[in-house]
C-alpha cells in the first residue's frame, strides 16, 4: 500500500481481530479487521485504503461521542489562560469538522463540515460551509482554526491541511486535537485501533504531518489521553524526524494483551451485566469476547440508545437505573461503580 499522506511505500505493522465497523447502535452489523499501515518516508501510521462510500458507512445513523459543552468551556478556558482573556475576541473564527457540535457560537464563528447538522444551518444561518475539505478550500481568510478530532477521520489528513492552512492568516494559529496514540499504547489499548480512526498520532506522528503542510507547533496545550496543540505557519521546510513505529507496536501489543487477559480473567465464564454501551465498552468487548450468551443485561444512562442494539451484538441496550444491583452478576462498566464484581474498563 502506498501512504495516503506523502504518497510512499507502507509497510503492514499490525492486524485487528474482527471489530464492528460502526461502533454506536445502528442497524447494520458489519465486521471487519482493521490493518495499520506505516510509511517508509514519512513514518504515518494509518489503516488500509477504504473507500469514502465504505468510510461514511463506519457511522451509521446517529453519533454518540459528542464533546460536551464544559469540555469545549476547558478548551476555551486554557486557550486564554495562555493566550491572553482577548486573545478570541474579534476574530473570524472557522471550526472544522465540528458541524455536529461546534466549539464555539457568535457572529464571527464559522463551521465546515462535509454536512452541516439542520439545527446548526439555523443557528449559524450564512456562516457555515458544507464542503469537503479533502477536496476543496475556502475562499476566506480566519485568524483561527479548530480541529477538534477531526484530522484522525480524514483518508487524506495532508490534503485536508494543506487547504485549510490556505484559508488561515500569516500570523493566525491552527489548533488541533487528537487522541494521543502514546497512552494508548499502555492504557485502554482497545480503544487505540478502530476503523472510524484512520490515522493514528503521537506528538511526534503529529508534528511530522504539520511539518508537510508548512506547519510548525506554537503551544503543546495538553497531553494526555488527547493532545490539543496549536501551529502556527513556517517559512522553512522542515524535514520529518524518524519514528521507530515497531517498537511502538511491541508496546501497543503487549498491553493490549494484558488488557484481554485482565477482563478475561475477570468475567471467568461467568454471566455479566454491562454498565455503559458505548464504543470503549463495544471495542473492550470485541477485543476478548467471543460467546456473547455470557452477556446478560446492557445499561446505558444515554437515552438516545435505549432499545437500540449493542453493536456485535442481539443485545438491546436498557435504561441505566442508579439503584440496580446484583450480587451475583459480575459486570464490566465504564462508569465509576462500587461493586466487588465490578471492572472499570477504563483502568486496564
Amino acid at each position: 500500500m502506498n501512504c495516503r499522506v506523502c504518497g510512499e511505500k507502507c509497510e503492514k505493522e499490525y492486524t485487528s481481530v474482527n471489530l464492528p465497523e460502526c461502533i454506536w447502535p445502528t442497524k447494520k452489523n458489519f465486521k471487519s479487521k482493521c490493518h495499520v499501515y506505516s510509511c517508509l518516508k514519512c513514518f504515518h501510521l494509518q489503516l488500509q485504503n477504504f473507500s469514502k462510500k465504505k468510510i461514511s458507512e463506519f457511522y451509521g445513523d446517529t453519533q454518540f461521542n459528542l464533546s460536551k459543552s464544559s469540555v469545549h468551556k476547558n478548551r476555551i478556558r486554557l486557550i486564554k489562560k495562555i493566550y491572553g482573556l482577548n486573545y478570541l475576541k474579534n476574530k473570524n473564527i472557522l471550526d472544522v469538522g465540528g458541524g455536529i457540535n461546534p466549539i464555539l457560537y457568535g457572529k464571527q464563528i464559522f463551521i465546515a463540515d462535509i454536512k452541516v447538522q439542520n439545527n446548526n444551518k439555523i443557528i449559524f444561518k450564512n456562516n457555515y460551509f458544507e464542503i469537503d475539505i479533502e477536496k476543496n478550500s475556502l475562499p476566506y481568510k480566519f485568524e483561527c482554526i479548530f480541529l477538534i478530532h477531526s484530522l484522525e477521520h480524514f483518508k487524506y489528513p495532508l490534503k485536508a491541511l494543506k487547504n485549510i492552512t490556505k484559508s488561515l492568516n500569516p500570523n493566525g494559529r491552527l489548533f488541533i486535537e487528537v487522541p494521543n496514540f502514546d497512552y494508548y499504547t499502555i492504557k485502554k489499548s482497545y480503544f487505540g485501533i478502530y476503523h472510524q480512526h484512520l490515522s493514528m498520532f503521537t506528538i511526534e506522528h503529529l508534528k511530522n504531518l504539520l511539518k508537510q503542510s508548512g506547519m510548525h507547533i506554537d503551544k503543546l496545550l495538553i497531553k494526555n489521553e488527547i493532545m490539543f496543540c496549536s501551529f502556527k505557519k513556517q517559512n522553512i521546510k522542515k524535514k520529518v524526524t524518524y519514528i521507530d513505529n515497531k517498537e511502538i507496536f511491541v508496546k501497543y501489543k503487549k498491553n493490549y494483551n494484558v488488557m484481554r487477559l485482565k477482563i478475561t480473567k475477570h468475567i471467568k465464564n461467568k454471566k455479566f451485566n454491562i454498565y455503559g454501551g458505548g464504543g470503549s465498552m463495544v471495542l473492550a468487548l470485541a477485543s476478548v469476547l467471543n460467546n456473547k450468551k455470557k452477556i446478560n443485561k446492557i445499561y446505558d444512562s444515554d437515552s438516545r440508545k435505549w432499545n437500540k442494539f449493542f453493536p456485535g451484538t442481539k443485545k438491546k441496550i436498557f435504561r441505566n437505573k442508579k439503584n440496580i444491583t446484583n450480587i451475583n452478576i459480575y459486570s464490566l462498566s465504564s462508569y465509576h461503580m462500587k461493586k466487588n464484581k465490578n471492572l472499570n474498563i477504563n483502568d486496564i
